[in-house]
């Protein structure tokens, strides 16, 4: 509490305390030194991490529980390259979390029963789900979840229970996608906004 959780790509993560200018490298036994610290939500007197190895519960700063296993139509499929970690309280409460990754997927983890229940997709049967994409960024907005991936910015609206993609001209960079590296919601006066971070800076 009060201090700052920094990952990287490949030089581990870090525990900062401003109090005194001072930064500690968290060590994980059993998790390789190369691994990606790529998002971070905090979780009561826990954090939660999304790696490349899987998603991390890191507890007081020091032990930690590693999960990338699935259930149901997930069973014995490894769940890795996680880009982005976020609630969705207002579907979801305190039981599951979202996750997005770079292999493009979007995932429900369940914390009760420590696995991955749930892929949201697009298919022949459900052509309305998520499309395949690169997800980098996730973030809740009371009752919307905005979904920042290499295809551009999705909307997730519950109370309206319906999904909507942005046109955002200004922001295609490839292939005529809007590449959305980070979404953050405004929590200041004008609740109506959102901020975007797009492919540069990277």
């Amino acid at each position: 509490k009060g201090c700052l959780i920094i990952g990287t790509r490949g030089k581990g993560i870090y525990n900062y305390n401003p109090l005194n200018d001072s930064y500690k490298l968290l060590q994980f036994k059993g998790i390789p030194s190369d691994t990606h610290f790529m998002d971070a939500i905090r979780d009561k007197d826990a954090v939660w991490i999304a790696s490349s190895e899987g998603l991390l519960l890191l507890k007081n700063n020091e032990t930690f529980e590693l999960f990338n296993n699935g259930l149901y139509t997930l069973l014995n499929k490894k769940i890795d390259q996680l880009m982005c970690v976020q609630k969705f309280e207002a579907a979801f409460g305190d039981k599951e979390i979202v996750c997005g990754t770079y292999d493009k997927k979007l995932l429900l983890f369940d914390k009760f029963k420590k696995a991955f229940v749930y892929q949201w997709q697009s298919t022949t049967i459900n052509p309305g789900g998520f499309e395949p994409a690169i997800v980098y960024s996730i973030q809740q907005d009371n009752n919307i979840l905005w979904i920042g991936t290499n295809k551009g910015l999705t909307q997730l609206n519950l109370k309206d229970q319906q999904q909507q993609s942005f046109f955002i001209p200004s922001l295609l960079m490839e292939n005529n996608n809007a590449l959305v590296k980070k979404v953050v919601a405004n929590n200041g006066d004008d609740l109506n906004k959102l901020w975007l971070i797009p492919w540069q800076p990277y």
